[in-house]
């Protein structure tokens, strides 16, 4: 069994788990300490007959029955566990997420009092940044409807992985020497973490810094970071600490975006050829096309159908969405960091708002067009 195998073979079971009971729990609550005991005594023997010498003589279908089964005795009691701690304990505020949410309503207010032309200009820039959508109208939210852009308005790991790729570039301006790299990932962590807790912590933005978070060590560690580990890891670090979030929606159309560019993608990107040495402009404007498609594709295959299940419907102009929207989002939200600032500190240049509005507005109207068709 390869390692892949062996991560998915517990975690899958474990997610499969922790879903049942979040499902079956009125059912279960009259009987959750048996439930528990139950669990846990069957979650034992498998240990026990992993770590026994013996096991090195089982087959190996046997040995994924012990796996599996040890892996859904585990969503179970984390998410018996998880429900428990929280009728109990209720979270408490500490002082770093309240310098955190404190963060968050300086950037809002920042943000609003950018003098741009256009009020919806402040609205977008802050559902981008903060993603409070209270001020956008109720047309221009129709309109990120119609036209499927709605994932853009909704934090997630796209826009946390632009705000990363930021400080990755920032950073990189301080060498890379060993002892440099601890501190650049160690830095990276920390504000990601910060941003995370300032924008709400919504269970999407806690999945992008997780990933985040296990790529830094992987990289620090000279371990490899292959997508479908950190997927697999990512998931099983969240239910152990979060089981209830299986139910949130955003929770679940991230993940299944996530599955979607980890297994469907490279099959489909390498259906165009590959690269030569002698590829013109032209080519690689299509390859960048084709590889856009096919990761729209893929994350469309697997968050289509919950979204669905969801909201009963289905974006079907995405593609051209996708294709015109984001590469405009992934430009907007660098300058309207820059921007908001800048502002924050009295020394934003007019240009600059100009600039960052032309291309908010930019996006506006494509959103509006194909939400026309």
């Amino acid at each position: 069994m390869t390692v892949e195998r062996d991560i998915a073979g517990f975690v899958i079971p474990f997610a499969a788990g922790a879903a049942l009971l979040t499902v079956l729990l009125p059912i279960f609550s009259a009987y959750q300490t048996y439930t528990t005991a139950g669990a846990s005594a069957v979650a034992s023997i498998c240990l026990v007959l992993l770590m026994h010498p013996s096991h090195k003589r089982m087959s190996s279908n046997t040995l994924w029955f012990i796996i599996i089964t040890l892996g859904l005795c585990c969503g179970i009691i984390t998410s018996l566990a998880g429900n428990w701690h929280r009728s109990l304990a209720p979270d408490a505020d500490g002082p770093i997420w309240n310098a955190a949410l404190h963060f968050g309503s300086g950037m809002k207010s920042t943000i609003s009092s950018i003098p741009f032309a256009d009020t919806q200009s402040n609205a977008v820039i802050s559902a981008l940044i903060t993603g409070d959508r209270s001020d956008l109208e109720p047309g221009l939210l129709e309109s990120f409807r119609k036209s499927g852009a709605s994932h853009i308005l909704a934090l997630s790991g796209m826009h946390l992985g632009i705000i990363y790729g930021m400080l990755k570039l920032i950073l990189s301006l301080i060498g890379n020497r060993p002892g440099v790299k601890v501190i650049k990932s160690a830095t990276i962590v920390a504000a990601c973490g910060f941003y995370t807790m300032s924008a709400g912590a919504g269970a999407s933005l806690v999945r992008a810094f997780i990933f985040i978070t296990i790529a830094e060590i992987a990289s620090g560690c000279g371990r490899s970071k292959n997508l479908k580990d950190l997927l697999l890891t990512s998931l099983l670090i969240q239910l152990a600490l979060f089981p209830h979030e299986i139910k949130d929606v955003g929770f679940q159309l991230s993940y299944a975006a996530i599955a979607g560019i980890a297994y469907i993608y490279p099959h489909l990107r390498d259906l165009w050829p590959q690269k030569s040495e002698n590829e013109g402009f032209v080519l690689k404007g299509l390859r960048w096309i084709w590889y856009s498609v096919a990761i729209s594709v893929s994350c469309q295959i697997t968050t289509g159908p919950i979204a669905y299940a969801y909201f009963g419907t289905f974006p079907k102009y995405f593609l051209i969405t996708n294709l015109m929207a984001v590469p405009l989002v992934s430009a907007i939200i660098p300058f309207s960091i820059l921007t908001t600032a800048l502002t924050a500190i009295g020394i934003c240049p007019s240009f600059l708002v100009s600039v960052t509005e032309c291309m908010v507005q930019a996006m506006l109207y494509c959103l509006n067009v194909i939400g026309s068709i």
